[in-house]
């Protein structure tokens, strides 16, 4: 499992950005996303509690926010973008590529019920 954040919206607009936090996983290709208030440590380790089954592995840039995931019950691997480091959150470093240009479209075609595309079950199974 890849789990990443990133903001949504123009920075030089007036609205506000979003912040959502994503996590795929890499053998079946499934995403889950959920727009958040924080990239602080408990909104980012809920997400994973609600997405990601316990007991998995669990890889994220150097982010601060999930550097407790193991006391949590996951195994944690960090890359740290900043030393050049991505092979091991490729996948969830490219949520936010394909997210961006399908809210884009979106927009552009003005039917804000695609949005309605991106809210996927669990990825463990449950409701």
């Amino acid at each position: 499992m890849q789990v990443d954040e990133s903001y949504f919206g123009k920075r030089r607009s007036k609205q506000p950005q979003h912040i959502v936090v994503g996590a795929k996983d890499t053998t079946t290709g499934r995403i889950a996303l959920r727009i958040t208030d924080s990239r602080d440590r408990q909104p980012l380790e809920q997400f994973v509690q609600d997405y990601i089954v316990a007991g998995s592995l669990v890889a994220s840039d150097k982010w601060w926010a999930y550097d407790e995931l193991e006391l949590l019950g996951y195994a944690h691997e960090s890359w740290n973008h900043s030393k050049g480091r991505f092979a091991g959150t490729n996948q969830g470093e490219n949520i936010w590529s394909v997210t961006k240009r399908h809210a884009r479209e979106a927009v552009r075609r003005k039917n804000p019920d695609e949005t309605a595309r991106l809210s996927l079950p669990r990825m463990d199974g449950k409701s």
